[in-house]
């Protein structure tokens, strides 16, 4: 490898070991070190000295260490699925649609790979470095509904509950009657793995696409299944709509909208 590479994954690796991250996503973003940053910029003098350590003195930018966002190819998807599917295992609204904490990651998985099959047909499933870290999957304006995505989320929330799916899909038509009409591009699913969460790569995983609508005047639609998640959203222009209940006790999902953006 070149030597721009063994410094980024160097400086990678410290940093990891440092803040506690697993070594999965070490091994993985070593790979991709290796197979996509033959162009790296080396780093800045003095970043990999006698002590490196001092080099963490400011957080890293993880997203120019990692390249851009990019468009997934075949070869990327399951390891996108994998981390999409990872990051939504604790999510509130998984977690009322499928109760049982042992068969639920078979089932958000299930869903994850629809999503992400849906936006890579129609060119805009995004990954960071190679799909491991995280991935966004957007279905663009005026793209037909996917009947065949319908039915296997249909088919895992009724599978997954034989004495509620009644109450199960009555939410999920709640949150599907208030879907806009209007043209717009759909957030269907967007995660990075747990142990690279709160290092701004969410926001670097969709700036691409929100700066494009923003280019071209198009608004954007999410629906968030965390609360929590909801001012992270807002920072990047999304305005609530509206805040379901799910029923039988369960969680709030929250529709936002976003305007394009005319500064």
């Amino acid at each position: 490898m070149m030597s721009t590479e063994v410094d980024l994954i160097r400086l990678w690796r410290l940093d990891c070991e440092v803040r506690g991250i697993s070594e999965l996503v070490i091994e993985h973003y070593e790979n991709y070190v290796r197979e996509y940053r033959r162009d790296a910029r080396p780093l800045e003098a003095g970043a990999l000295d006698e002590d490196p350590a001092a080099s963490l003195s400011q957080p890293l930018d993880y997203g120019r260490l990692m390249g851009p966002p990019r468009h997934a190819l075949r070869r990327h998807i399951p390891a996108a699925i994998d981390s999409i599917t990872r990051g939504f295992e604790s999510d509130p609204v998984y977690e009322w649609m499928f109760p049982n904490p042992e068969s639920r990651p078979d089932y958000v998985q299930r869903i994850m790979t629809m999503y992400s099959e849906w936006a890579l047909q129609v060119g805009n499933a995004w990954i960071l470095g190679d799909g491991a870290i995280g991935g966004a999957c957007w279905v663009p304006a005026d793209v037909e509904p996917n009947a065949e995505f319908e039915s296997t989320y249909i088919s895992a929330a009724v599978e997954a509950n034989p004495d509620r799916s009644d109450v199960v899909i009555q939410g999920l038509m709640e949150v599907g009657a208030v879907h806009p009409e209007e043209s717009h591009w759909y957030l269907a699913a967007v995660s990075v793995v747990p142990e690279a969460r709160g290092r701004g790569l969410g926001q670097v995983l969709l700036a691409p696409v929100l700066d494009m609508l923003d280019d071209e005047g198009v608004p954007a639609y999410l629906e968030s299944s965390n609360t929590r998640n909801v001012p992270f959203y807002e920072r990047l222009g999304f305005e609530t709509q509206h805040q379901i209940r799910l029923p039988d006790g369960g969680p709030v999902m929250t529709t936002m909208w976003r305007p394009p953006s005319t500064q």
